[in-house]
C-alpha cells in the first residue's frame, strides 16, 4: 500500500470516528432536551460536561482530518461522501442546538423569576416578626 492510500484510509477512519462522535453529542442533546421538558432536570450537569468532551474529541478529530485533507492530492468519493454526511450531522447539531439555547433561556427566566419571588416573600415574612428586646427576648409588654 502506497503513502496516497495509507492516507485515504487514515482519513477515512478518522471521518468514521468523527461522526460517531458527532452522532454522540446528538443523543446527549436529545437527553439534554428531555430533561429541559421535564420538570426533573438532574443531571443537566453531567450532561453538559459530557457534550463538552464530546466537543473537544471533535474538534481533535477535524484538525487531524483537515490536515490529511490537505495532504491528499485528489479526494475519493467514498471520502467526499464521508464529508456530506458529517457536514449534515453538524448542521443538524447546530438547528438542534439553537432550539436548546432558547429552552435553556427560559429556564433560566424561570428560575430568576422564582429566586425573585422568594426573596421578596422573605422580606415580607419579615415584616410579621413580633418586636425584640435588645437582648433579644420577645417583648411581651410595651416599654
Amino acid at each position: 500500500m502506497d503513502s496516497a492510500d495509507r492516507l485515504k484510509d487514515e482519513c477515512e477512519q478518522l471521518l468514521g470516528k468523527a461522526v460517531g462522535v458527532y452522532l454522540a453529542i446528538q443523543d446527549a442533546q436529545k437527553q439534554l432536551d428531555r430533561q429541559l421538558d421535564s420538570s426533573y432536570a438532574d443531571g443537566s450537569l453531567e450532561v453538559g460536561d459530557k457534550m463538552a468532551r464530546l466537543s473537544a474529541a471533535a474538534l481533535d478529530y477535524d484538525r487531524r482530518i483537515a490536515d490529511k485533507l490537505a495532504a491528499m492530492p485528489e479526494i475519493p468519493d467514498r471520502i467526499n461522501d464521508l464529508l456530506a454526511k458529517r457536514r449534515d450531522l453538524l448542521q443538524e447539531l447546530v438547528e438542534h442546538n439553537a432550539g436548546l439555547s432558547v429552552k435553556a433561556g427560559n429556564v433560566k427566566a424561570l428560575l430568576q423569576h422564582q429566586m425573585t419571588s422568594i426573596r421578596d416573600n422573605n422580606r415580607a415574612i419579615g415584616g410579621y416578626k413580633s418586636g425584640t428586646s435588645k437582648g433579644g427576648r420577645i417583648m411581651t409588654t410595651s416599654a
